[in-house]
């Protein structure tokens, strides 16, 4: 307590007080006042319950208590690699690195596959998605990233496809691929980043179509 009154100014503050150990003799509205008092003795700061400067945090355990001021939620869920493997297609876009990111955050171990058509196309697509998995990588420590070129597939459905319908069958090819790869590498689901009406491919009818 010396130590914060020392180094972080205010002028008001509050105790919260978590009693998870019930053979501890206090209550948490006892430990709130008791400190409280004391804290108000030593600094002259008024006790304000709502939107103060300080919140003094107590946690109190079986064989141990731990006391802090600064409380940071982290992005909760629960372990990395706790749950089975998947298989995540990741474009350079926004919607799938969050469904990935979601997936992580479940425990479930991400492997990431990357469709691309170079050298028709340059190479920026993948250059974006190694650094999304690199991002991507900080929350499941180790990933593994599979980048495949679907150009030749792609040029056969534009010869032998209506125009209107080259974009289902890509997607449509690139699924029929995943889980051709996700046998390979013991994967027990495939992740996209499907959103219900963002473009065309995505109406529920078309992603039933694709799926």
């Amino acid at each position: 307590a010396d130590y914060i009154l020392t180094k972080e100014k205010f002028d008001s503050f509050r105790v919260t007080t978590r009693r998870h150990a019930k053979s501890f003799k206090k209550t948490s509205i006892d430990v709130n006042v008791e400190l409280g008092a004391y804290i108000q003795k030593k600094t002259k700061a008024k006790v304000q319950l709502s939107g103060s400067d300080l919140n003094l945090i107590i946690e109190i355990l079986k064989d141990k208590s731990y006391i802090g001021f600064k409380k940071i939620t982290g992005y909760g869920g629960l372990p990395t690699g706790s749950q089975e493997k998947a298989i995540s297609l990741l474009s350079s876009g926004i919607d799938s690195p969050v469904s990935s990111f979601e997936i992580i955050k479940r425990g479930v171990n991400l492997s990431f596959l990357h469709f691309h058509s170079y050298p028709a196309t340059s190479k920026q697509s993948i250059e974006n998605v190694k650094e999304l998995v690199h991002t991507l990588t900080n929350y499941q420590l180790e990933s593994d990233l599979y980048c495949i070129s679907l150009l030749d597939i792609q040029e056969k459905i534009m010869k032998e496809i209506p125009e209107k319908f080259w974009v289902i069958f890509f997607r449509r090819a690139m699924l029929k691929i995943t889980n051709i790869f996700a046998k390979k590498i013991n994967s027990v689901a495939v992740i996209t980043g499907d959103n219900i009406g963002q473009v065309a491919s995505q109406t529920l009818s078309n992603i039933r179509a694709i799926s």
